[in-house]
């Protein structure tokens, strides 16, 4: 029996009835190509005392400080190199941005074996998902309530509604106890913007990260509530250990032109509001209140920040762990800072890694035009910068390394870890107008030497003219799909690290945006069907046969007209059971859309579209619908369907 859980979640338990250029290298780079070779970063700087954090985060911020505080734009200030409403700072909020084999999870300790739990990147490593599961119990967390259902009895066990600002969408699961994660946001009017004609001066303004730890033993109950100053980029969770990212900004009282009379008195007034800034304007903090009894206090310690040289210090990025087996008391103890920023978090059971995106963070304002003028990026190529921390011990996490590879990330699945070394997919874009270079995309790997992630091996020109729309790393191998007209899956041999090869290319019509080991050397893409003109048409799920990395083949498709799926942009919505080799992705479309059901009830254009691997074929087992109000039937359901699991 297959029951749906509000609008957003179904139980589907009863579902069981080339041309290419390559490099390679040393750990020097000599030998790999010039845009690789010259990806290593500035190292690490820490410091000895808490004024000596503060004076080399003032210093390296000096010159990003105009008349609108960061930045010399009217209306916003250039925060992390995005727009950020200037009224930020008067408001008191932080600001900020957004977010390998396994099939299911293994069962918690007194769990039930044998369900999907979150499609994750890695095993053994879960990731934040709007629904968990431990066998037994299933969480679901919409519209600001938590609801926990017995799954054998199909009946709910407790309700609990939060008393909160913002509304948790993410929850994180270990015995009894659950940690439900909510990103803050509120709506501005900048009346800047306003006065000037500034178009869309409607803008997000994240205001924080709110933690809420329940008690799901019986009825859920609340056992202590935090909240963070940072914005909750993402979180990873190994045992009963959560890693949770945040990025936050200096809090400083920045005045505005209006106010000072001039851009130049700003300038002079808010330069001089940065010298006098102290130390907590800088770091993240935290308010936690744990039965009655509230605490507070600075997130991470001065002993615990670090510097990458030459870069401004105009934000924070912080990795903090709480063991949700423990009191969950947050301590300084427990977090580290780097100030830098990040949006990407990908991480194993040892390491964590955090990628900032090329436009990731604030560069100088003599350098505005681009990051052409910056140390760090070459001349005419964009950099995305990574970030490594150490979490193989308990407490806090260690800030090891930082390096950089030309181009941008796709995903968390543009990066793996394997054998100690990190490869990473990337599409490069070619910068400034008199670039002869297009658009391609490469696959470094990166080795960690001292403090630095230094490149040992390199290949280039995948996708001549495309941009990278899935990855996946599967041990030695490396599975990249770019797109434009066609859709080309290259297969690289990863094998020796340092010779990185291109041995094989698949070329289709359409392409896939999420990549999903099947076991045998097989995968499974979801994504979109297309035209030769590489006009999209509707939903598509296929199934390659890898194993021969030099001659991948499409065995089946499955296309489903006019439809899309949740999938293609977030793994947690695909379901894929190999012990029946069962497939369910939630689709949006046209199939059905406000057809009228049997029993006169009108359907909604959420659907759960169930298929099945059968040898070399995919065979459709059935399409799951959510039903509309029935209060007004005449009114269709907008209740999209965004995962499951079983």
């Amino acid at each position: 029996m297959l029951t749906p859980v509000r609008t957003a979640i179904v139980i589907t338990a009863a579902l069981a009835a080339t041309s290419s250029c390559s490099g390679s290298g040393s750990s020097s780079g000599s030998n790999l190509p010039p845009w690789a070779a010259t990806a290593a970063i500035a190292r690490l700087v820490t410091y000895d005392s808490c004024e000596q954090v503060r004076n080399a985060l003032i210093e390296s911020t000096k010159d990003q400080v105009g008349p609108y505080g960061w930045g010399d734009a009217p209306g916003y200030a250039v925060a992390d190199g995005l727009p950020v409403p200037a009224a930020r700072e008067a408001a008191g909020d932080s600001a900020g941005g957004s977010p390998e084999l396994a099939a299911g999870a293994a069962a918690e300790p007194g769990g039930v074996p044998g369900y999907s739990g979150t499609n994750v990147h890695e095993a053994g490593v879960d990731e934040p998902d709007l629904v968990k599961t431990d066998g037994r119990r299933l969480l679901t967390v919409t519209d600001g309530v938590l609801r926990v259902t017995d799954v054998a009895e199909q009946r709910l066990v407790g309700e609990l509604r939060l008393d909160s600002q913002s509304w948790p969408d993410q929850i994180l699961l270990h015995g009894d106890r659950a940690l439900l994660i909510a990103r803050g946001a509120m709506y501005a009017m900048d009346d800047v913007a306003v006065q000037r004609g500034t178009p869309m001066p409607l803008t997000r303004m994240p205001v924080g990260t709110e933690l809420t730890l329940v008690d799901v033993s019986g009825s859920p109950t609340v056992l202590s509530t935090i909240q963070l100053g940072g914005d909750y980029v993402d979180a990873r969770q190994v045992g009963s250990v959560a890693r949770l990212v945040l990025r936050s900004y200096p809090q400083l009282p920045f005045t505005q032109p209006e106010a000072a009379g001039s851009e130049r008195k700003a300038t002079v007034e808010n330069r001089r509001i940065l010298q006098q800034s102290d130390l907590a304007d800088w770091l993240p903090d935290y308010r936690q209140t744990t039965a009655g009894q509230t605490s507070s206090g600075e997130l991470v310690g001065c002993d615990a920040v670090h510097h990458v040289r030459g870069t401004p210090a105009t934000s924070m990025l912080t990795v903090t762990s709480l063991d949700l087996a423990g009191d969950l008391q947050v301590s300084s103890a427990d977090s580290v800072s780097v100030a830098t920023g990040g949006e990407t978090v990908y991480g194993t059971a040892t390491s964590l890694y955090v990628a900032e995106s090329p436009y990731g963070w604030a560069v100088p304002l003599a350098a505005a035009e681009g990051m052409a003028g910056s140390s760090i990026a070459g001349p005419r190529q964009q950099q995305t910068r990574i970030h490594k921390f150490d979490i193989s011990g308990p407490g806090r996490p260690r800030y090891v390394a930082s390096g950089s590879v030309a181009g941008s990330l796709l995903n968390q699945y543009s990066m793996s870890e394997y054998d100690q070394a990190l490869r990473v997919a990337t599409t490069l874009d070619p910068v400034g107008a008199e670039s002869e270079q297009i658009t391609h995309s490469a696959v470094t790997v990166l080795s960690q030497d001292g403090d630095r992630l230094v490149p040992i091996g390199a290949v280039d020109g995948l996708g001549k003219g495309e941009r990278i729309y899935s990855v996946r790393f599967v041990g030695p191998v490396g599975y990249v799909v770019t797109f434009r007209q066609t859709d080309p899956l290259y297969t690289i041999d990863l094998s020796d690290p340092q010779q990185p090869r291109v041995v094989g290319e698949l070329k289709i019509n359409g392409y896939s945006a999420y990549l999903h080991p099947a076991g045998e050397g097989r995968l499974i893409g979801v994504g979109q069907d297309a035209n030769s003109d590489g006009q999209v048409r509707g939903t598509q799920v296929s199934l390659f046969d890898v194993s021969d990395p030099a001659a991948p083949r499409r065995l089946a498709s499955y296309q489903l007209s006019g439809a899309s799926s949740e999938a293609e942009f977030d793994p947690h919505a695909f379901l894929y059971w190999p012990d029946d080799q069962t497939i369910v992705v939630p689709v949006q479309g046209p199939y059905p859309v406000n057809q009228v059901a049997p029993d006169g009830d009108y359907v909604g254009s959420g659907t759960a579209l169930v298929l099945r691997v059968n040898g070399a074929k995919i065979d459709e087992v059935g399409m799951l619908t959510h039903q509309a109000n029935r209060v007004d039937k005449s009114q269709p359901s907008d209740g999209f369907i965004d995962a499951s699991i079983r």
